[in-house]
């Protein structure tokens, strides 16, 4: 029985990489956006991407991972919707901030350090797209730092701080939002990442 449902899991995974790729090319258009999401979907774990150029492997270990939460908002973002609206023209030397910061995020050691790049990522994104920083909107009396993922505003967060799980869970359920994972329920360790991926 088991051995059947991993050939029905591979039968799957493989029409959904095929239909990927065939679509690509058409999502893009239609929506505009970078084709990240597909490269995500597509990936066996954390990339790094560039519009344009293959994905790359990035390993995340970090030594604070148990300090790493992500919370699902509820908020389902409209994605063409977020696209279309937001016509942004960023410099070079903005991109060039950005990519430095994410680099630190890869490579970042300490939770405090961590904190401190969610922060200035998120208001350089905020600045760049003309809205508020989701922590500033809905979490001021959050202890720690909160990043918006995917659409601004969308439907997780990625949260860092030094409470316990427990209290991570128990605040957000407050707000309405059940839904509370542990970094490493979610995140994967890269094996390899597809190498066909045509960009």
């Amino acid at each position: 029985m088991k051995e059947n449902k991993s050939k029905v899991d591979f039968l799957i995974s493989a029409f959904l990489f095929q239909a990927l790729e065939q679509e690509k090319g058409i999502l893009c258009r239609i929506f505009r956006g970078s084709g990240f999401d597909i490269a995500c979907a597509k990936a066996d774990g954390p990339i790094f991407y560039t519009k344009g150029q293959k994905p790359e492997p990035v390993l995340l270990n970090y030594p604070f991972a148990e300090n790493l939460f992500l919370v699902y908002s509820g908020k389902k973002q409209n994605t063409r919707k977020a696209i279309s609206v937001k016509n942004i023209q960023i410099s070079e030397e903005k991109k060039s901030k950005i990519s430095v910061l994410t680099d630190r995020f890869a490579t970042c050691e300490k939770l405090n350090d961590f904190q401190e790049l969610i922060k200035i990522h998120e208001q350089e994104v905020a600045q760049l797209i003309g809205e508020t920083p989701v922590q500033q909107k809905l979490f001021t009396d959050f202890n720690g730092a909160i990043k918006s993922l995917g659409a601004w505003g969308g439907d997780f967060l990625l949260v860092a701080t030094e409470w316990e799980f427990r209290q991570v869970k128990n605040y957000f359920s407050e707000k309405g939002m059940q839904e509370v994972f542990r970094w490493e329920e979610m995140v994967l360790t890269p094996l390899s990442c597809f190498a066909g991926y045509l960009p």
